[in-house]
């Protein structure tokens, strides 16, 4: 969606946090969080109470991916959205098909040619360690370009002197309270 197009249809939806509340009280009494274990087109789930609920990406928080997520980097429409190799709808992440496991590669996104794929690709067979972890909401090890590496010292650098500054403003104040 771009800076110029009607916007009206966003201004009349609304928006039920019920089933984000549900999924976090679920954390919150069992403190796990549930591993992604398949994909979906379901925007309904039906509970052991008979409770009925409505959600897209909240769905996350019952262990599946919604196939229509909710991601900006691809448009409000999708429209950015590289429909290379869709996913299996109501198949298990780990299920293999053509060397290629159910579920897109975030780093082929993100840094495509340092990772040798492409926007879009899939987790491949010899990958089954980082997609394990990518659905446990571990991390795993991809390749960066040189000037990410600089940037995440260069955030790590300033983050540091930043809290040495806080620390010693705290420490002066602190001080000066007690001397007077």
């Amino acid at each position: 969606m771009k800076y110029d197009e009607d916007k009206n249809y966003y201004l009349e939806q609304s928006y039920d946090p019920e089933m984000a509340i549900t999924a976090y009280n679920t954390f919150k009494e069992s403190l796990m969080v549930p591993t992604i274990s398949h994909i979906t087109n379901q925007r309904e789930l039906e509970f052991k109470d008979g409770k009925r609920l409505q959600g897209r990406d909240e769905m996350m928080g019952f262990g599946m991916s919604q196939i229509n997520c909710n991601e900006s980097l691809f448009g409000y429409l999708h429209e950015d959205f590289k429909k290379k190799g869709l996913l299996q709808i109501n198949t298990a992440v780990t299920n293999l098909s053509n060397e290629r496991y159910n579920m897109k590669n975030p780093a082929c996104y993100v840094f495509p040619e340092e990772n040798n794929c492409s926007p879009g690709d899939h987790f491949t067979f010899e990958q089954k360690e980082e997609l394990m972890s990518f659905v446990s909401y571990k991390g795993f090890d991809f390749n960066m370009t040189k000037e990410q590496h600089f940037f995440n010292w260069l955030s790590l650098i300033a983050f540091t002197i930043s809290s040495f500054y806080i620390l010693i403003y705290i420490l002066k104040v602190f001080i000066f309270k007690v001397l007077n």
